[in-house]
């Protein structure tokens, strides 16, 4: 299964000059795409808080809080408001997020530790 983080097109629109940064420089961008990803487990929203941290694609971490304005992922020193959590799929779920999780670091030997069998991190995008 997997877990996405995915922006809705509010966020997407506010973040585009910054991604679009991004274009000649595909390691950077790859980065940015995969850090929006836990891969291996679907975690639901119940399990998205507390001190339980997890792994990303990218092998950054993502952490959790919840307080009394709502459920919230973290990365780096971005942080965004889960707007719609358990967007269930078939084979994972779908969180979507109010910003852009812009970071473009990469930790390779701890996105290796991880499960990492999709299609798309195995061919990143070129």
């Amino acid at each position: 299964g997997f877990t996405l983080f995915s922006p809705n097109n509010t966020a997407i629109g506010a973040a585009n000059s910054t991604l679009q940064s991004f274009a000649s420089n595909r390691t950077a961008l790859n980065a940015v795409l995969f850090n929006h990803l836990i891969n291996g487990s679907t975690v639901y929203s119940p399990l998205l808080a507390g001190s339980q941290n997890y792994t990303t694609t990218a092998g950054e971490t993502l952490s959790f809080a919840i307080n009394a304005t709502g459920q919230y992922v973290t990365l780096g020193n971005t942080t965004a408001l889960i707007v719609q959590p358990d967007v269930l799929l078939p084979n994972g779920v779908v969180h979507i997020i109010d910003r852009v999780l812009v970071d473009t670091d990469s930790n390779p030997s701890a996105a290796s530790s991880a499960y990492v069998p999709l299609l798309c991190a195995q061919h990143p995008i070129r």
